[in-house]
């Protein structure tokens, strides 16, 4: 039976992404193919095969392979990182207005859950890139003569959800660590957008999908730590019974 009584062209790939036909043959081949042995399969061939699909993508991005793991989607990216973070009560978030729905959700988890306070600093679009620092290093210049501080992380997006406008990535990531705020960047609207260079952006974390602009099948996307921040315990669980 047809899903839908119209006929109908799905175009938003920004949402759950839109997986051609070509590469949904290739799933269903693998599919095929563990569904033969899955044991042998999940012991012997998937442990390589995820690797080697993790260094042709750590590739792309422009990250370290050993840094770079996959994820269901951008929001169990995020969730990995904001859970896992150490914070403390009375502690800041650092968000902005444009940034996705979603990801407030998990700011107001984190609020209820570990009575740390969201700053959601006002941006609004349009605005050159040069506004968008300074309004930025001005409301962290203000936020050192409170009370409260300077925030504990920050978060953006590289490529708003909503209005597809892009943000300047590394030099955002420069003015938080400026003032040492580690930085949580998503980018699951950039991948497939924009060329990536995780490295050179510089963020702690880095997160991105690749079943929207790079057009895999739905359910992959990417989270990268880098640095001491992978002690954290920030990397999602992805494979059982194999080191």
């Amino acid at each position: 039976r047809r899903c839908f009584q119209v006929e109908s062209l799905f175009l938003n790939s920004a949402s759950y992404g839109a997986t051609p036909r070509v590469v949904k043959e290739c799933k269903d081949r693998w599919e095929r193919t563990m569904q033969e042995n899955p044991a042998y399969f999940r012991k012997h061939v998937l442990h390589d095969k995820l690797a080697a699909i993790t260094t042709r993508l750590a590739h792309i991005i422009n990250s370290n392979p050993e840094d770079t793991v996959f994820c269901t989607n951008a929001n169990q990216a995020t969730s990995s990182v904001l859970k896992a973070f150490p914070w403390e009560l009375g502690d800041t978030l650092f968000i902005l207005s444009v940034d996705y729905d979603a990801t407030k959700l998990a700011a107001n988890f984190l609020e209820r859950t570990y009575g740390i306070e969201i700053i959601e600093f006002p941006i609004s679009l349009p605005m050159t890139d040069a506004d968008i620092i300074s309004s930025v290093r001005n409301e962290l210049e203000r936020l050192k003569t409170t009370e409260a501080g300077l925030p504990k992380l920050a978060n953006f997006c590289h490529v708003t959800s909503k209005t597809a406008w892009i943000f300047p990535a590394k030099e955002l990531t420069d003015v938080f660590h400026a003032y040492n705020i580690p930085v949580m960047v998503d980018g699951a609207q950039a991948a497939g957008h924009l060329p990536i260079n995780v490295n050179d952006i510089g963020a702690e974390w880095y997160l991105g999908t690749v079943h929207k602009w790079m057009y895999s099948c739905q359910g992959v996307a990417f989270l990268v730590t880098r640095g001491e921040r992978k002690k954290q315990g920030t990397i999602p669980l992805q494979i059982c019974g194999l080191e």
